[in-house]
């Protein structure tokens, strides 16, 4: 695995860089996306998610609604993505916010570039059913690199941890699914492929650099279905055309056996253990931008 190694100026610099892109040179404040690429998506049948509503709306203090998955995004278009898809007619704007023990356990380990600092939440959620499967989509606010508090005996704070433990507690799912955006993975994969691994290795340079869980990898046991993901890849075709440059030229390829500027978008699933990719492959998380 062939990593890069960053001096602390330039870590520093990246990560005021990434604050400083992501809430501009003021406090952070909420985000919103709006606009929709994704609507009336021909789902299998059966398949199609049935955003339901909770009456009468939680209180933010309440605990979450058990579910049978979790699916929890980052970013502001990440969550303006997922509700497209999994919660049509209900934008993220409108989505139930998650503060249960906010301002007793978690605020003060909240560094002061934390963005729930500014939205006084952990999270906004929603619920959605899909087939016989009650999800729990969720966008959360805390983030390992911008939530860290340096400690009296030089640790950082790590709340994003607590969270998933009240979380799971609360929700008690079968399956925790997180999403994001990736990138660097083999030069086989286009923007618009999924990756899907059942294993993470932190990778930190930041904070974290001698946090005992740094360089360590997890994985999980779970076997990943694959019945409709032929059915996955066909609908996420239909959407290539909103890919950043699908209609201009990629440029030539870096290498002779490297296929990242290749032509179009094919939108292909990969899974860990198939396609000449290890089993548990893991994705890598960091402290930095």
């Amino acid at each position: 695995m062939r990593t890069n190694k960053y001096a602390d100026a330039d870590l520093q610099r990246r990560s005021d860089l990434a604050t400083s892109l992501k809430y501009g040179a003021k406090a952070p404040k909420p985000t919103t996306v709006e606009g929709s690429y994704a609507e009336n998506i021909p789902f299998p049948a059966g398949l199609g998610p049935t955003p339901k509503p909770i009456t009468p709306a939680p209180k933010p203090d309440d605990s979450l609604p058990q579910a049978n998955v979790i699916a929890m995004m980052d970013t502001a278009a990440e969550s303006a993505a997922m509700a497209d898809v999994l919660t049509p007619g209900h934008r993220p704007t409108t989505w139930y916010p998650y503060a249960k023990n906010f301002t007793t356990e978690f605020l003060p380990q909240i560094g002061p570039n934390g963005p729930s600092r500014q939205s006084q939440r952990l999270g906004s959620y929603f619920m959605t059913q899909i087939g016989n499967k009650k999800v729990l989509v969720y966008k959360t606010e805390l983030h390992m690199h911008e939530d860290a508090k340096k400690l009296a005996n030089g640790s950082f704070t790590l709340p994003i941890k607590d969270v998933f433990k009240q979380m799971i507690a609360d929700a008690q799912p079968q399956v925790f699914l997180t999403t994001g955006t990736a990138g660097g993975l083999y030069c086989s994969m286009h923007l618009g492929d999924v990756m899907v691994s059942r294993a993470a290795q932190f990778y930190c340079q930041k904070d974290f650099a001698s946090a005992p869980f740094n360089h360590q990898k997890y994985q999980s046991s779970w076997n990943v279905p694959i019945n409709d993901l032929a059915a996955a890849e066909s609908l996420m075709q239909g959407f290539a055309g909103h890919l950043t440059g699908q209609n201009e030229p990629r440029g030539s390829p870096p290498s002779a056996d490297c296929a990242c500027s290749g032509p179009g978008y094919p939108t292909n699933i990969y899974l860990d253990g198939t396609q000449d990719i290890p089993a548990f492959h893991p994705i890598l998380t960091t402290d930095f931008f």
